[in-house]
């Protein structure tokens, strides 16, 4: 997790966070930025449509302004539905021709770009670790079983204790995230990696 968080070298952690602007209620070329770091070079298309005028892109903005930043452990049936029209506008956007397969989803990394506490941004290897198959439905089972881990004490006692070790070990040049979704994606990253 050091190394992950760590400014001075090729970790993506605390530069997937730390990247400003991170505008609530809008999407610019810094998340665009952000998400690259995760799926690799985005296509000049997809890079249109999410910044420039387009259907995909009022309906991603009118998704984000409907959707507070909240815990995905408190998350209940309402908050799940309002997440999905987000990550659903957000693949929208991001839905092209057949690309190479990459290890993240970008709609994925989008909404956990914008909403750091209500989604998991998972590894392919995370999700198949939990036996979760790539598909259509492959986020919402994704949610439950983060949103599971996170309620369960004995989980988050682990990962605030990881997040104080973090703050103990590191030096200026670590910089982990505080949110505790945050740190059991990174955590779950590093170990199976």
């Amino acid at each position: 997790l050091l190394d992950y968080y760590d400014r001075s070298g090729s970790g993506v952690g605390s530069l997937f966070a730390g990247l400003n602007p991170n505008l609530i209620h809008d999407v610019t070329p810094t998340d665009l930025l952000a998400v690259s770091r995760y799926c690799g070079p985005l296509s000049p298309l997809l890079i249109r449509r999410n910044l420039g005028p387009s259907p995909q892109r009022s309906a991603l903005l009118r998704a984000l302004r409907e959707l507070p930043d909240d815990d995905l452990a408190a998350a209940g049936a309402n908050r799940l539905l309002v997440m999905e029209n987000l990550h659903l506008a957000a693949r929208d956007c991001f839905r092209s021709s057949p690309e190479t397969q990459r290890m993240w989803e970008p709609a994925s990394v989008l909404c956990a770009r914008k909403r750091g506490d209500l989604f998991p941004n998972p590894s392919d290897p995370v999700l198949s670790a939990f036996g979760i198959n790539p598909g259509p439905l492959t986020h919402r089972q994704t949610w439950l079983v983060y949103r599971s881990l996170l309620r369960n004490d004995d989980v988050r006692r682990q990962l605030f204790a990881i997040s104080e070790s973090l703050d103990h070990a590191s030096d200026q040049s670590v910089v982990p995230d505080h949110g505790v979704l945050s740190i059991l994606d990174a955590t779950l990253h590093t170990f199976v990696n």
